[in-house]
């Protein structure tokens, strides 16, 4: 599947971590910004790095029931044997009802990354659908081995001003999906599909999947996700210039 695909999803936390880790986030979310209702969309910015200011969430970072997936999925796409693995960063997002989606996007273009090298996953802190902003993405589109540069002319500069502020690789700058014109309509190459998960799922996306998210149209339904990056230990690491990646030892 993970071949024909570019993401899988598999169940791996209990009901009893999720309500831990929900508190956890709650507490990160309070402590950054105890005033965060009052301030809109700012005050559910992206909260960068939670495995600094929480061992619970380093600790998710860095558990084996991830890392033996990583490790297998990453090793199958290089056909290396025993592969082993570093972090990178780690982000949570919180999307109450009313918050905004993520435009489709690589995550390959972040991190420069050759590919297959790295890999991505989010963990589901809450149930996710498509009502309250569930992860889309194109199966199959990763094996083109692309990464689709923004066009200048798919820039949405109004749309760009709905981002967090400080974190404007959000919205407005879709990447491009592959397609071709059929009787004078155009259609994507790939389809686009949502992948609805209970809470303790952990997906786990290739670096070239071309995904996003929709808005959260829910009355009172968060959709809260930890996402951590890994990579192939060895390869060839970019540090950014705005969230900046650092390589982490996820085996001590």
């Amino acid at each position: 599947m993970w071949n024909q695909t570019g993401l899988i999803n598999l169940q791996l936390f209990s009901k009893t971590e999720m309500k831990e880790l929900r508190k956890e986030s709650r507490r990160l979310l309070n402590e950054r910004d105890p005033d965060w209702e009052k301030h809109g969309i700012d005050g559910h910015q992206p909260y960068q790095y939670p495995h600094k200011d929480s061992k619970l969430f380093e600790s998710v970072m860095k558990d084996k029931r991830i890392l033996d997936v990583v490790e297998f999925l990453i090793g199958s796409d290089l056909n290396i044997s025993n592969c082993k693995v570093v972090g990178h960063q780690t982000w949570m997002y919180f999307k109450p009802p009313g918050e905004l989606g993520r435009d489709v996007h690589q995550n390959i273009f972040y991190s420069h990354s050759d590919w297959g090298e790295i890999i991505n996953i989010s963990l589901a802190l809450n149930d996710a659908d498509k009502e309250n902003g569930c992860l889309y993405y194109y199966p199959g589109s990763h094996n083109e081995k692309i990464c689709y540069p923004i066009p200048d002319e798919l820039k949405d500069e109004e749309r760009i001003k709905t981002n967090p502020s400080g974190w404007d690789n959000e919205r407005g700058k879709p990447l491009f999906v592959p397609g071709t014109y059929v009787n004078g309509e155009w259609v994507d190459k790939y389809p686009k599909v949502y992948i609805p998960v209970k809470e303790g799922s952990v997906s786990f996306l290739h670096s070239h999947v071309l995904h996003g998210s929709d808005e959260n149209i829910s009355k009172d339904k968060w959709r809260g996700a930890f996402l951590s990056g890994y990579a192939k230990k060895g390869g060839n690491f970019f540090r950014g210039s705005h969230m900046e990646r650092e390589l982490i030892d996820v085996y001590n």
